[in-house]
C-alpha cells in the first residue's frame, strides 16, 4: 500500500491561478493523497475555487503570511509525505509517483527534489536566468540531503520524520527559502 501524500497549497489572492494548481494536483496517478489549501486571507475569492474541488480541505486563514500559512496546513495534514505547490505552479502528472518510489528506496535522503521547468506564454523576460526546457539543473542545497534535484519549493517533497523539540516543547523548525518546514512523526 503507498503511503498517504498530503499535497500543501499555501494561496494569496491566487483565485487566477489555482484552477490549473489544483488540476495537476488531482491529474497526479499517484494515490492516495490529501490536498489542504491554506487560504491565508484572500479577498479575490481563492477559498471559494479550492472549495469547489472536490477532495480539498481548506483552512481559511487571517493574513499572516506564506510561511504560516504553509506551516499550519502541515500541522492540519496525517500524510507520511509532504508534498508542496506553490498556488501559482502546476505539477506533471508523475512528480508524487516518481519522488514518493525514490524517497521509499532511499529512507537516508530527507528529501526528495525535482527539476523545476518555467514556461512562459510570452517572450522570456531580460531578468530570468532559469532554465526553461528542463535543461541544466540546479541546486541550493547541500550534497547528501537530497534525492534529486531542485530550485524551489514548489518541485520538492519531504517525508516526515521526528523533530528536535525546544524546552517550551516547540518543534524546532527547518528551513528552506522563505518556508519553515514542521516535520513530526
Amino acid at each position: 500500500m503507498n503511503p498517504l501524500v498530503s499535497v500543501i497549497i499555501p494561496v494569496h489572492n491566487g483565485a487566477h491561478f489555482l484552477p490549473d494548481s489544483l488540476a495537476s494536483v488531482f491529474d497526479q496517478e499517484y494515490r492516495p493523497i490529501e490536498v489542504i489549501v491554506a487560504d491565508d486571507g484572500s479577498t479575490d475569492g481563492s477559498a471559494e475555487v479550492a472549495e469547489s474541488f472536490p477532495g480539498v480541505r481548506c483552512l481559511r486563514l487571517e493574513k499572516g503570511g506564506v510561511s504560516r500559512a504553509r506551516n499550519l496546513a502541515v500541522a492540519a495534514s496525517t500524510g507520511e509525505w509532504l508534498a508542496f505547490l506553490d498556488a501559482d505552479d502546476r505539477w506533471f502528472p508523475r512528480k508524487l509517483t516518481e519522488q514518493v518510489a525514490l524517497g521509499e528506496a532511499r529512507p537516508d535522503a530527507g528529501l526528495v527534489l525535482c527539476r523545476e521547468v518555467h514556461r512562459f506564454s510570452v517572450d522570456i523576460p531580460e531578468w530570468f536566468h532559469g532554465p526553461t526546457d528542463g535543461g541544466a539543473p540546479r541546486t541550493s542545497l547541500p550534497p547528501g540531503l537530497c534525492a534529486g534535484r531542485s530550485s524551489n519549493g514548489s518541485a520538492g517533497s519531504t517525508k516526515r520524520v521526528p523533530s528536535a523539540r525546544t524546552p517550551n516543547g516547540c518543534h524546532a523548525p527547518g528551513t528552506l527559502g522563505s518556508a519553515i518546514w514542521w516535520p513530526r512523526k
